[in-house]
């Protein structure tokens, strides 16, 4: 092998392995792009970013102890993010090594984006974790939303 080769041969390994950190959110506010391949329950998720492919966990909530709800959550789930691209916000990596993120569908025709985890707190389909909130308050507020709709696990039976 002859010295450009090598070198052509060590810039295209350093490009690739450049590439794919790049891809890899490192520390909390970190994000990337990607899609998701497969919904495994109501709080862990499979997204597919390229390069990589991960397992995330939905940051702040608790699933519900109801196999009803946990199945409707899923199906909630999988008709808002399932095969769509999804912008996702690393917050840390949890003693499983799961990438504990926020999972934000990409803007729509109106310019609104979706917050996951959000979106299962105010259908009453989780709960927000005891003290966690994202700094907008968000997660606090769709609680109340569904309490006081008595939606889903606030339901009175």
């Amino acid at each position: 092998m002859s010295f450009l080769s090598k070198r052509n041969l060590m810039c295209t390994v350093a490009g690739v392995l450049l590439f794919g950190a790049a891809t890899a959110p490192s520390s909390a506010g970190d994000s990337t792009y990607g899609t998701i391949t497969e919904v495994k329950a109501i709080n862990l998720l499979a997204i597919d970013c390229g390069a990589a492919q991960y397992t995330v966990r939905l940051i702040g909530i608790d699933a519900p102890q109801s196999p009803a709800l946990t199945k409707k959550g899923v199906e909630v789930l999988n008709a808002l993010v399932l095969k769509h691209k999804v912008q996702m916000r690393f917050e840390y990596r949890n003693n499983k090594n799961e990438m504990v993120s926020r999972i934000l569908t990409l803007a729509n025709e109106k310019g609104e984006r979706e917050d996951a985890g959000e979106v299962l707190v105010r259908a009453g389909l989780a709960k927000r974790q005891d003290g966690f909130d994202y700094k907008c308050g968000c997660l606090i507020k769709a609680e109340k939303e569904a309490i006081k709709a008595k939606r889903g696990i606030w339901a009175t039976k």
